[in-house]
């Protein structure tokens, strides 16, 4: 859930299991063609990598940037003219961008101890030590392996499953929603809005136990907290991108970011003055019950963390807990509703599983697999943090080409997703390729890999999992979008940028 860079931060060190259980075998001509040398042995230098035309002194690539509003559908284009490796040279740095799963998956087997994903992520970190505040998502090296540590206990399964019945109770929320805004044909005109809703629900759900209903909220701290979030996430392009320029002068990505850094903390505040002291209480006397707990009263119980970076932590994760879940679950919804096929057969295995005034939890989703199918398969066609970034501590040779250690190399999951050599009709929403076909577990990797992985990734399946069951199990959907695919864009992250305009049928009419 945040991803600023890529929104919350590492589950564990172990391999995340891409393919649900699936063994893959490199037998294509993209997996081979990942050897570091050419044919005679050699690899060629830095200098050689393929690069776009268009640099210019000084300022390099940059000046292609201008106007675009998809990072990724840019790069995706630059890998059909060039290849699949490029570089862009900017004001101070190189970043290269790999489309090919076995080189990707070179790069994140050498990232280190202390791994480090961009230019941004110390950028960022040495303003936030500015503003006397820390986020372990932004800190690098011994620094962020200690702060890390202190964040584990809260991912196991069992802990994860325990938020189900709120879970429950936010998508039943989303439900009433539904029939409160749907015009008299049954179509909900934007359900990007209840998206949002929902989304901000279950993120203060888990981090402060709190019950939230969005639509009906008065002060219209939702949207204010939305739109934090959103600007934090443009000004992390700038930073990414641009030399260093505020460690001299206050440039306006550097103004933007503490604008919308101070809007997130102040909005995040209310919540957790609202909620923080009974949640205080509770854990100065709790022995018991852990599982399920607010994140806040976890942190509270275990001790690790003062009440000041417990309460600094829940709000950063109240932040995560939005845009990342909030578009990827907007695909999700759009593309179900494209394909009533796919509904009805992920309808047919819920029913199978639980009765109709049964609630899933950690057991049943577990018999539901074509639920995590229909996630997989969207976030390989609309990747909405397409880019997972990693900087070498050591020197690599990818492809044939040597990179030298700190450049920033970033996977290209979007073009990798729509490669017709890694998939067969890769433009085709086809949730069965995920128990069928053998798939490199290095293509889709919505929320990273190892120590810098996504923090809260159990989080985020669980909560889109049971909103899908509960839309599932009482409604059909579909949309008259004309186009099969949905119009996105997004420098940082994907997003849609039309309404999602679906009516919602309930089965048992």
């Amino acid at each position: 859930m945040i991803r600023f860079s890529q929104r919350f931060c590492s589950l564990h060190s172990r391999p995340i299991a891409l393919t649900g259980g699936l063994r893959w075998k490199a037998t294509t001509s993209t997996a081979n063609a990942s050897s570091s040398t050419q044919g005679d042995g050699t690899v060629k230098p830095f200098s050689a990598v393929p690069s776009p035309s268009g640099s210019v002194p000084i300022i390099k690539h940059q000046r292609l940037l201008k106007g675009i509003t998809s990072m990724s559908e840019f790069t995706v284009e630059h890998f059909k003219e060039l290849g699949p490796i490029f570089k862009l040279d900017f004001m101070g740095q190189s970043v290269v961008y790999v489309a090919d799963p076995s080189a990707v998956e070179k790069v994140f087997r050498n990232e280190g101890k202390y791994p480090t994903r961009d230019t941004s992520e110390k950028n960022i970190n040495w303003i936030l030590k500015r503003r006397n505040e820390s986020n372990f998502a932004f800190q690098s090296g011994e620094e962020w392996r200690v702060n890390r540590s202190k964040l584990g206990k809260q991912l196991i399964p069992a802990n994860v499953y325990g938020y189900c019945p709120g879970f429950n109770k936010v998508s039943r929320r989303f439900i009433r929603n539904v029939y409160d805004v749907q015009n008299a044909d049954g179509f909900v005109e934007d359900a990007r809005d209840l998206i949002r809703y929902w989304s901000l629900e279950v993120a203060t759900h888990f981090v402060y136990g709190a019950d939230l209903d969005c639509r009906n909220d008065k002060e219209g701290l939702a949207k204010e907290l939305q739109d934090a979030v959103g600007g934090l996430l443009d000004c992390i392009f700038d930073l990414q991108t641009a030399l260093p320029l505020f460690k001299v002068f206050p440039t306006k990505a550097y103004k933007d970011f503490n604008k919308n850094m101070d809007k997130l903390i102040e909005i995040g505040q209310v919540y957790a003055d609202k909620y923080s002291s009974d949640i205080e209480a509770r854990a100065a006397v709790s022995d018991e019950k852990f599982h399920g707990m607010s994140l806040l009263e976890q942190w509270l119980i275990e001790g690790k963390l003062s009440i000041k970076d417990a309460i600094s932590h829940s709000i950063n994760m109240l932040g995560a807990g939005m845009d990342t879940t909030a578009h990827t679950t907007a695909f999700v919804l759009y593309s179900l509703s494209k394909h009533p096929e796919v509904q009805e057969k992920a309808y047919k295995q819920i029913t199978s599983v639980l009765g109709d005034d049964e609630k899933p939890d950690g057991d049943s989703l577990q018999k539901m697999p074509y639920l995590g199918h229909l996630i997989k398969e969207t976030q390989r066609l609309y990747p909405v943090a397409p880019f997972v970034p990693r900087m070498l501590d050591t020197d690599i040779d990818l492809l044939g080409y040597h990179v030298p250690a700190k450049t920033t190399i970033v996977p290209g999951l979007e073009a990798m997703g729509q490669d017709p050599t890694l998939f067969k009709d890769p433009l085709k929403f086809n949730p069965d390729r995920w128990t069928t076909d053998d798939i490199h577990p290095f293509i889709l990797l919505p929320f990273g890999f190892g120590p810098r992985a996504c923090w809260g990734r159990r989080f985020a399946e669980v909560e889109m999992k049971v909103l899908l069951y509960q839309l599932i199990r009482h409604f059909k959907m579909e949309s008259d979008f004309p186009n099969d695919k949905l119009s996105s864009s997004g420098l940082v992250l994907k997003r849609p940028t039309v309404p999602i305009r679906i009516k919602f049928t309930p089965r048992n009419q």
